[in-house]
């Protein structure tokens, strides 16, 4: 019989301020975003090996977060890790296979001993967001809401987090789903749950998109369909549809309609941003934008490509970001923003974000010598964070390397359910 008390080992709960602006002056912890590297530092990336599929390819790893060692609370293992300084997190984060299939340059952690507060943010390099172009993999977030016409190749929304003391358990032996493995999950999932903020606030579907800001990200989502930005039309053809064996003759009707579809999406894009991101929409332009949304997945459809726009979930997604440049609508708009708070929309099944303490496993345990540096759970409404199937990104090291800071000895491992 599994026992929650002999298994219990308090860690680092890396809760998400909300609302995102929340923060003093020089704030340093956050998930997503970018990072506060030194001048000096190279971005980290990555040769691919002799051998592997994308051999001759080089491409820069995905910042994942940075986090603030001062601001740790004191928990068993804490005295492993250096009392002050900041370590960055970065990874091939779209990847539909295991990192160390390419070898232990598909990961990094990265160590400054000083304060980075005053350091500027730097922006990712050009060829960041690898593996953006794919076809045939299940797509994030991140992936399926980036603006397609954004020179900045980031990602992931950045998302400020407080470092706090959080209960973890050990995962219990046994079969998967046994009482044990039950007892377990409803422990590690409830603990984030306590932190949900009431609201009766509900989205009516009839006033979707709400506002300019998730207006966008519907018509993003239509755009990164047609791989925008990444694929021309003939790659993007020659990968999906050309197995379908569509006529050269539809193939260029179908450009012709594609063509004049992302005029009009553009024009209107243009024309939605020049009202400010938080503007609520009128009829007209919701109706607008759904007509265009609508139109795209009919056109996907008859290709045999079904799409299914998630209004509610735009509208969620929305807040993260438009919080950050219109941090007012915290009080205007008190009951969207509290249903769009992060403990209102933890994933079941998922492990948040953490430090230290025990691991949220899925299929593997951390070795017995390691020491947990990191667990990315996935977070779809803030930093659009999807580890495969609402898995985990987990970072390790072991007692030795952490107690010689060789950080470059960190390991990073995906686990998806």
């Amino acid at each position: 019989m599994w026992n929650p008390d002999a298994s219990k080992k308090m860690g680092v709960f890396l809760d998400r301020i909300w609302p995102p602006r929340d923060t003093p002056d020089g704030w340093v912890s956050h998930i997503g975003g970018r990072p506060n590297l030194p001048d000096g530092w190279e971005w980290p990336r990555i040769a691919f090996p002799d051998g592997d599929e994308f051999e001759g390819v080089t491409a820069s790893l995905d910042f994942l977060a940075q986090i603030r060692l001062e601001d740790l609370p004191d928990v068993p293992d804490r005295e492993l890790l250096p009392q002050e300084g900041v370590l960055f997190f970065f990874a091939l984060a779209l990847t539909a296979e295991p990192l160390d299939t390419f070898g232990p340059d598909a990961w990094r952690v990265l160590y400054y001993r000083g304060d980075v507060s005053s350091f500027p943010f730097r922006a990712p390099p050009s060829d960041a967001g690898w593996f953006l172009d794919d076809v045939d993999y299940t797509r994030t977030e991140a992936a399926e809401y980036r603006d397609p016409g954004a020179s900045d190749k980031g990602l992931f929304p950045y998302c400020p987090v407080r470092a706090v003391a959080a209960p973890s358990w050990k995962r219990p032996d046994g079969i998967p789903y046994g009482d044990d493995v039950r007892e377990w999950l409803r422990l590690v999932e409830a603990w984030p749950g306590e932190h949900r903020t009431p609201t009766t606030f509900e989205y009516a579907e009839s006033d979707l998109p709400l506002r300019v800001e998730d207006a966008l990200l519907n018509l993003f989502h239509a755009r990164n369909q047609w791989r925008e930005g990444v694929l021309s039309f003939d790659d993007l053809f020659a990968r999906r549809y050309d197995l379908m064996s569509v006529s050269a003759e539809d193939r260029e009707r179908v450009r012709m309609e594609y063509g004049d579809w992302l005029t009009r999406v553009k024009r209107t894009c243009a024309e939605l941003v020049a009202r400010g991101r938080s503007a609520l929409l009128k009829d007209d332009e919701r109706r607008l934008v759904r007509g265009l949304v609508a139109e795209n997945s009919d056109r996907m459809k008859a290709l045999g490509c079904h799409i299914w726009p998630n209004l509610r979930l735009a509208a969620t997604l929305s807040m993260a970001t438009l919080l950050l440049d219109s941090p007012e609508l915290a009080a205007s708009f008190s009951n969207e923003v509290d249903a769009a708070h992060p403990g209102n929309n933890f994933s079941p099944g998922g492990s948040g974000h953490r430090m230290l303490g025990h691991s949220h496993v899925i299929q593997e345990d951390i070795e017995s010598d390691s020491v947990l540096l990191l667990q990315l759970g996935s977070d779809g409404s803030g930093p659009r964070f999807m580890w495969w199937d609402m898995g985990n990104l987990t970072f390790t090291i072991s007692r030795d390397s952490l107690a010689a800071l060789r950080f470059d000895r960190a390991i990073a491992k995906i686990e998806g359910h």
